[in-house]
Parts: C-alpha cells; structure tokens; sequence
C-alpha cells in the first residue's frame, strides 16, 4: 500500500503519458500488433500510401487517435526517404498551404 493510499491522501495530480506511433499507412508489419495493444495511443499516419486510408480507419475503429505524419525536408539527410506529399524547403507558401490540405483530405480523422 502507498503513503497515499495509508493516509486517505490522494494526488491531486494524475501523471499521464501520450504514446505516439510514427510511421503507420505503409502496409508495414506490424501494424496490426500496435493497433491491438491494450492501451490508448495515437498513430501518425503518412498519407498518399498504399494502406493510409486503411490504417487509419481501423486505428479509429479501436479508439485510437488519429494524426497527420507530414514529412518534412530535413537540413540533412536524403531527400528520397521523405516520401509522397512531402513539404519542401523550396516550396512557396500556397504550395506548402495545398500539400498539407490534401494530406489532412488523405488520411481520415473520424
């Protein structure tokens, strides 16, 4: 028994964790294990990918939460392992503004 419980005392202040889940919507193994695990989590999910509307869709279905994965050009690395819709240093603010709406349209929220 904790000191809490002993005393009648309790916190006043619940300490909580957000687990995120990165990289879902690409027909990846493993999918199906993170979507079962017991607990809430909230997947990220790629959108313009073979299994994103998928992924995300049963992600819901299990009462997971939902968010976009929307990657980014990074200041080092290769450009090639961003993937479809990516957005782009080089890129205008319109064209920055069309990729994310048509990725929010890409992978449903609800």
């Amino acid at each position: 028994m904790d000191v809490a419980s002993a005393t009648g005392k309790q916190d006043q202040h619940q300490k909580m964790v957000a687990v995120i889940i990165d990289d879902l919507g690409n027909n990846m193994k493993g999918t199906e294990q993170i979507l079962n695990l017991p607990i809430k989590i909230t997947v990220a999910v790629m959108p313009f990918l073979p299994s994103t509307k998928q992924d995300a869709i049963e992600a819901h279905k299990r009462g997971h939460d939902v968010i976009v994965h929307l990657p980014m050009e990074p200041k080092q690395g290769r450009p090639e392992w961003l993937g479809p819709g990516a957005i782009k240093a080089n890129m205008s603010d319109e064209e920055v503004r069309a990729k994310v709406t048509a990725a929010i349209k890409e992978v449903p929220l609800r």
